[in-house]
């Protein structure tokens, strides 16, 4: 068992041990989240794939100072190719295990946590929803159908405690400590963030170190603990105007910037830059916000409206109007992306264009979604996709 499954273990230990700790009383809260996903993938020569994916959330809120938080997804492989009546195999993931403790007095909030998953993230509105109760401001591009938050530039992950400070000013401070696995080493994070909120302004911005962790020198002698190089990373986003309507928001930031390269590897890559910019239009029927993105290519996969890591996308959405008794909205993305190389080509170039539609149902909301790839017209398999989404808080 590495040390990553035993840290995890005993976070879940320690959360559920605290849990029956604690008195049940009127002022405790409990809410959940869940979603569910249909993608139909078409496939050349035979029949098209179905996979499901899902998650569940749930928030313990005891006094309104004791909070325990959990997200668990689960995703399948074809339904259609191993038969709707057989066994289909499925991957289930802990999205996020956590426990904090909240100290609230007249000047400061103070809040001490520990986490196991993701937590957080720089880049996602998370952190200035749950400090500030900020109405969400994150780009449609970076929103998940099957999350409460959007994606983020830098992902906080692994297991670790977090402790922040929350001011009357509306401004507020978050420190980060937690152990991951990434770039296949096992690394110690350090990480510092500062946010603030007005009526016209948003600001997030943090910055951390990360410190991979070795276990022989170099001579190729076992060591109990050997640290001898260090990544940074850090990122920022920045909301202007008024929020949700006339708008722009900027993000920017840096995944890993090796100030030692490992062998075979640079200080700096592009394909680790984050820049986007989105100024963000309001009239008195539709919606458009305009959008200039590079992003990570680790991203890509979360990111349905983005098909490629370079590019830009023009999004219309209509005001709220009725749909069989039901409030819902309507839109569409077009978007232009490249991949990030040095030998571009025309034939590289992807135009994706995804109407969707969104509609209230009961107590939650129905996602409908068409991606069409033009320029892929010879392929089917790369042609289009259909997704359908469910996801209601109770």
């Amino acid at each position: 068992m590495n040390r990553m499954k035993f840290l995890s273990i005993l976070s879940i230990v320690f959360i559920l041990f605290l849990f029956p700790a604690q008195e049940l009383n009127a002022e405790s809260s409990l809410s959940t989240f869940a979603g569910a996903k249909i993608d139909l993938l078409p496939v050349s020569g035979s029949f098209p794939e179905l996979k499901l994916s899902g998650v569940f959330a749930g928030q313990y809120n005891m006094n309104n100072s004791l909070l325990f938080r959990g997200s668990f997804g689960i995703r399948t492989d074809d339904i259609i190719t191993n038969g709707f009546f057989q066994d289909t195999p499925s991957y289930f993931t802990v999205n996020e295990l956590s426990a904090s403790f909240k100290l609230p007095t007249s000047v400061i909030t103070q809040q001490l946590a520990i986490f196991m998953g993701q937590y957080e993230s720089l880049g996602s509105d998370e952190f200035l929803q749950k400090s500030f109760s900020t109405v969400n401001y994150a780009s449609s591009l970076f929103k998940n159908q099957l999350s409460l938050f959007s994606e983020g530039i830098v992902n906080y992950s692994g297991v670790g405690i977090s402790y922040s400070m929350k001011f009357a000013s509306q401004k507020a401070l978050g420190f980060y400590f937690y152990y991951d696995e990434k770039y296949n080493f096992n690394f110690l994070n350090l990480d510092l963030r500062f946010a603030s909120a007005s009526d016209s302004i948003l600001f997030d911005i943090g910055a951390g170190a990360a410190l991979p962790l070795e276990s022989t020198d170099s001579d190729d002698e076992e060591v109990f603990l050997l640290i001898r190089r260090c990544d940074i990373h850090a990122g920022f986003s920045l909301l202007l105007g008024n929020n949700p309507v006339t708008n722009l928001f900027i993000q920017a930031g840096l995944q890993r910037f090796q100030i030692k390269p490992m062998p075979d590897t640079t200080s700096i890559s592009l394909k680790d830059l984050f820049i986007f910019v989105e100024p963000r239009f309001s009239g008195k029927y539709i919606h458009c916000n305009v959008s200039f993105f590079c992003v990570p290519e680790t991203l890509i996969a979360e990111l349905p409206y983005i098909p490629q890591p370079l590019g830009c996308d023009i999004h219309l959405s209509t005001q709220e109007f009725i749909f069989i008794r039901n409030p819902s909205y309507a839109g569409i993305h077009a978007a232009v992306a490249c991949g990030i190389t040095d030998d571009f080509k025309l034939e590289n170039l992807d135009i994706q264009i995804s109407p969707y539609m969104d509609c209230s149902l009961l107590s939650g909301n129905l996602n409908l979604c068409v991606q069409l790839h033009p320029l892929f017209f010879d392929d089917i398999s790369k042609l289009f996709n259909i997704s359908m989404s469910y996801k209601a808080e109770f």
